[in-house]
């Protein structure tokens, strides 16, 4: 995500905000602003985690902070996120494990069917 200010006045920083229904908001992260400048200033965020999400839209928003702790919020932005993988993916934590394991399974699209999975020790 890009973006760039022409002008700024006692900016402190920018949150990046993003929303899976375009409602409710959640920052994401933070970039620091330039405080006061009368030149165009160029910013990037990047969502490293966008692609792991089960959606296939996501909504970002800026919220300008000022020193002062007022605030303004930009647009909203809908992005379509394309997904490139045909297969569920399948991400096992804590690994290794001793007693407990979470799966976190994220589907290509939602389907009716049931998946198995089906976990081994290492000597099968």
């Amino acid at each position: 995500m890009n973006w760039a200010t022409t002008s700024e006045i006692n900016s402190k920083f920018v949150s990046v905000e993003r929303s899976i229904d375009g409602i409710n908001f959640s920052s994401i992260g933070t970039v620091i602003a330039a405080g006061n400048s009368s030149i165009t200033n160029n910013y990037n965020f990047v969502d490293t985690n966008a692609m792991n999400l089960p959606v296939s839209i996501l909504y970002y928003r800026l919220k300008q902070v000022d020193i002062d702790g007022k605030f303004s919020y930009s647009i909203i932005v809908a992005i379509k996120i394309v997904h490139s993988y045909s297969e569920p993916q399948i991400t096992a934590y804590l690994n290794p494990f001793t007693q407990n394991i979470t799966l976190r399974v994220m589907a290509v699209s939602s389907t009716d069917q049931t998946d198995n999975v089906a976990l081994y020790s290492v000597d099968g």
